[in-house]
């Protein structure tokens, strides 16, 4: 059975990805239509006779009778048979609409209940639940258009990978760089990125453990003054440098052996074929074992192997141990023995 308006039906995860796309669809169809936002505390029953009532009623803005249910919970998986049976209305009444524009956004869904197939076919779907790699590149350098400026390409790394993959935490950050190198450079750089970009999860230090294998040693320097300017412990990253060495030894080993090559990305259908070949059968991920990392993460790994003979990491792996043992004993010192190590990479 079709409808007689235009059903449009946001869904997915995200929240503001969800919201963003039907912000969209709002401003094209129905601008001036009537919004109805959905909170968790509402009385799924008024609310939804509420709209119901909406629906009925004559616009008198807009030539037709538009809406936006908004941020609804609805189509969970979890609703009460009480619930189920107001959706069901809510779709009798849309079906019997002779004309106006309903925008439905959801989130989250579960796409194997009845409700969420029954209104799916009749509606214009938009899926915006793709969180992969690719699908946030592409989402930063959307948000850096619309803000009007540009981003490099290692910008966008080190942001993924400081931040992961919190769209609505992007969208900040990206507004704070916009604003921090306006009328100075037109571009988004690393460093910019590194300056003003904390981890999402302090625990992981991703870009002071980063720069202590670069070359450029103020950079290290600042590193250690930046990490202790937020934490008084160096043992967390000390524990991060050592898994980074960690792996580091073995690709190094890898690659002296042949078995893989710098200039080349590793793929996944690499990484399992040497772990048959080394008769690793355990796949748990560890640092420890280097076939239970992510390819695309090794691969950016291998630019700063490159740097290291084997030997030297052995001895970069032996300095995090002594400086494991060192901040134990002059407590009141680490930075000064985090600097001291910053020396052997």
């Amino acid at each position: 059975m079709s409808v007689n308006c235009k059903l449009l039906f946001v869904y997915g995860s995200d929240d503001f990805l969800v919201n963003r796309r039907a912000r969209i669809l709002y401003d094209t169809y129905c601008s001036g239509g009537e919004i109805f936002s959905w909170e968790q505390k509402f009385d799924a029953r008024l609310f939804i006779g509420r709209v119901c009532e909406a629906m009925n009623t004559v616009p008198m803005f807009t030539p037709t009778n538009d809406l936006w249910i908004r941020g609804v919970g609805f189509f969970s998986g979890a609703e009460s048979e009480e619930t189920k049976a107001c959706l069901i209305s809510l779709l009798d009444m849309i079906k019997s609409m002779k004309g106006g524009v309903v925008l439905i956004s959801a989130y989250p869904v579960d796409r194997r209940t009845k409700l969420f197939k029954e209104f799916s076919q009749l509606a214009e779907c938009h899926d915006v639940t793709d969180t992969s790699d690719k699908n946030c590149t592409a989402f930063i350098r959307e948000v850096c258009r619309n803000i009007g400026v540009e981003i490099s390409d290692d910008a966008v790394d080190l942001l993924q990978n400081l931040i992961g993959k919190d769209t609505r935490l992007i969208q900040l950050e990206l507004e704070k760089l916009a604003n921090y190198i306006y009328q100075d450079h037109d571009a988004i750089t690393r460093d910019d990125v590194s300056l003003l970009v904390d981890p999402a999860n302090g625990g992981d230090f991703f870009q002071q453990i980063e720069n202590f294998y670069l070359a450029n040693m103020d950079a290290k320097l600042n590193s250690i003054e930046r990490y202790f300017f937020f934490v008084n412990e160096a043992r967390p990253l000390l524990g991060g440098l050592q898994n980074r060495t960690r792996l580091m030894i073995q690709l190094r080993a890898l690659m002296d052996s042949g078995k893989i090559q710098m200039d080349r990305s590793i793929t996944k259908n690499q990484l399992d074929n040497l772990s048959k070949l080394f008769s690793i059968n355990n796949v748990t991920k560890n640092s420890c074992n280097i076939f239970s990392q992510n390819p695309w993460y090794l691969s950016k790994l291998l630019e700063s192997v490159g740097r290291y003979s084997l030997p030297h990491l052995f001895n970069i792996q032996v300095a995090i141990m002594d400086a494991f043992a060192e901040t134990a004993s002059h407590y009141d010192d680490q930075i000064a023995v985090m600097k001291e190590l910053a020396l052997k990479f």
